[in-house]
């Protein structure tokens, strides 16, 4: 994975930083904003959890009916954490595709 493709999934998943670096790699944002100026190369693991949250993504975006729950907290997220910010961006795209689609807020 490039670094601008880690800065564009990262963006895509609607993961700030702070959050990219707590919950996919479990480093600090220094070594994230290293990867992401193409200071150092991403590491493979890292690679792989991206494409894993935007494969996710897109499968919610897939799959997903009226009545999706839509989680304003990450501590109102039912899954694993770092799940939360992907299945916002989902829930963001849908709505950009249909603008009566029905959310259930939690």
């Amino acid at each position: 994975m490039t670094n601008h493709q880690l800065t564009m999934l990262r963006k895509l998943l609607f993961f700030t930083v702070a959050e990219a670096a707590e919950l996919v790699s479990l480093t600090s944002e220094r070594a994230w904003i290293h990867w992401e100026a193409g200071k150092r190369k991403v590491p493979e693991d890292v690679a792989a959890k991206m494409w894993e949250l935007a494969s996710y993504r897109e499968h919610l975006i897939d799959v997903v009916d009226d009545g999706a729950i839509y989680f304003t907290s990450r501590e109102s997220f039912l899954f694993d954490p770092e799940y939360w910010r992907p299945h916002q961006s989902a829930m963001a795209a849908i709505l950009s595709r249909n603008s009566n689609f029905k959310f259930t807020i939690r």
